[in-house]
């Protein structure tokens, strides 16, 4: 018995979920599957709203918008069935056997992360490209490599749990900001010893933003790692904090931050080109986020 729970926000989602409703029906399972519409405009609402026709299916419009981790909470909160599958509105499916996989896996209390694809082939459209290499590069990896970090590598876009085990931690509705609920989650499980176990069950990523809406978003996923920190809510579990306080120990962080702000436009140069460099990704957040930890 699977409880499928899917955040939707401006994003047509009438093939993913008609993939997921379609091999639910095929299966010997239980099985419902919750859209929460978290205040989308009107030409996405009135596309999902054929979803609503489906068996098994419950398509919900909120009056105003809730945010990631609070609309999770949500979809947890109206799911009738013990185990919760959620995935993110911008996938796609790519096996018949996806739910199968999840059911095979479940094995007592814990959570179970299937991984994240994306296409092999570099888009077309150049303002794809920052997207598609950040996530080919850094967000599509083989279940050995996250098995070697259980914990770091737990990631939203598609994941089961037990409901008593997420009723236990929640998303953290303290996240106005984008970015970092997942790593906030992670920690959680972590600390009150909830196993996570990685399989390779990767959904399909299909919301490539362009890249002028891919920078402002990790921007604010810095500063929200910036306001968790100065909470004492995260520390260590974060990479890029990790390397600002090797950067403070040795005082190079006020550098840093003054090299953001003289290289800061050469930076974002490259990363709007059409051979967009990590490196200089890595390097543009980690100078934003001295500059926000000298506040």
């Amino acid at each position: 018995m699977l409880s499928i729970l899917i955040p939707i926000y401006n994003r047509d989602c009438t093939k993913l979920v008609t993939d997921l409703h379609k091999e639910g029906e095929a299966a010997a399972f239980e099985f419902e599957l919750i859209c929460l519409d978290d205040c989308s405009s009107d030409e996405f609402q009135l596309v999902n709203r054929q979803l609503k026709t489906l068996p098994n299916v419950i398509y919900t419009e909120l009056e105003e918008n809730t945010g990631r981790s609070r609309i999770r909470n949500k979809l947890a909160e109206k799911a009738k069935y013990d185990t919760l599958l959620f995935i993110d509105c911008d996938m796609a499916v790519s096996s018949g056997q996806f739910l199968q996989k999840y059911i095979a896996a479940v094995d007592g209390p814990g959570a179970i992360v299937g991984g994240l694809a994306y296409d092999p082939v570099v888009p077309d459209n150049f303002e794809h490209r920052l997207r598609w290499t950040y996530g080919h590069e850094r967000e599509s990896i083989s279940v050995k490599q996250r098995q070697k970090h259980p914990y770091a590598s737990f990631m939203t876009g598609t994941f089961a749990i037990d409901k008593e085990s997420f009723n236990s931690i929640k998303f953290d509705e303290s996240i106005q900001r984008y970015g970092h609920e997942d790593t906030l989650f992670g920690k959680e499980l972590f600390s009150r010893g909830i196993k996570v176990i990685h399989i390779d069950n990767p959904l399909l990523h299909r919301g490539l933003e362009p890249k002028a809406d891919f920078i402002a978003k990790t921007e604010q996923a810095v500063e929200t790692l910036a306001e968790l920190v100065k909470a004492g809510k995260l520390k260590d579990e974060v990479k890029l904090y990790r390397v600002y306080q090797l950067l403070k120990r040795f005082y190079l962080h006020n550098l840093i931050a003054i090299r953001f702000r003289k290289r800061k436009d050469a930076w974002l140069g490259n990363l709007h080109s059409t051979k967009p460099d990590l490196k200089y990704f890595d390097m543009y957040r980690l100078g934003y986020l001295c500059t926000l930890m000298q506040k």
